[in-house]
């Protein structure tokens, strides 16, 4: 029987909370199975304007799962859960933002919390279809510091690109 960690991702839900599903398949590392959710739910996400989101799985055999939900149309915000088996550890979360619109190619503040209590990234499919993440550093850099710096790695109160995902490799270009 698995553990059943419950992920308060956002405010508000269509559902409270949203159960997520396991897709069948594992792959060899956290970016594989998010570029396998955006090849199965992206185009729907923008055609209908609904979120879908998920976690990322590691189980004891070091091979990666994904679980999939989806919110309701055109609300921005879900709840959703994931059931957790015995050895597996969470390793990471996924999402989309529906169709395209103001922001919605940027991690929000909330996605930022999520970030930061979970300790965990955060992968964003944006609505061109970009994979970008937000990891638990990024995602505590502070304006100010950012503007020291020359950054506009925080663009506005409460919007964070996170890093695209550089292709071939699970790591992060910065």
């Amino acid at each position: 029987m698995g553990l059943l960690l419950s992920i308060s991702v956002v405010v508000e839900a269509c559902l409270d909370p949203v159960k997520t599903r396991m897709v069948d398949e594992s792959f060899p590392d956290e970016v594989a199975a998010v570029r396998e959710m955006s090849r199965r739910f992206l185009a729907t996400s923008v055609q209908e304007d609904v979120e879908f989101f998920g976690a990322v799985l590691q189980d004891n055999h070091g091979k990666y799962r994904a679980t999939y939900g989806h919110g309701c149309r055109g609300v921005d915000q879900i709840n959703f859960s994931v059931s957790l088996r015995a050895g597996a550890k969470l390793s990471a979360f996924w999402h989309t933002h529906g169709r395209r619109g103001f922001a919605r190619n940027l991690f929000s503040a909330e996605d930022a919390a999520t970030v930061l209590n979970y300790q965990l990234p955060f992968y964003l499919i944006d609505p061109a279809g970009l994979i970008r993440v937000l990891d638990p550093d990024s995602a505590t850099t502070n304006f100010a510091t950012t503007r020291l710096r020359g950054s506009r790695l925080r663009l506005r109160d409460g919007a964070y690109p996170g890093h695209i995902v550089s292709d071939g490799d699970d790591h992060t270009s910065r």
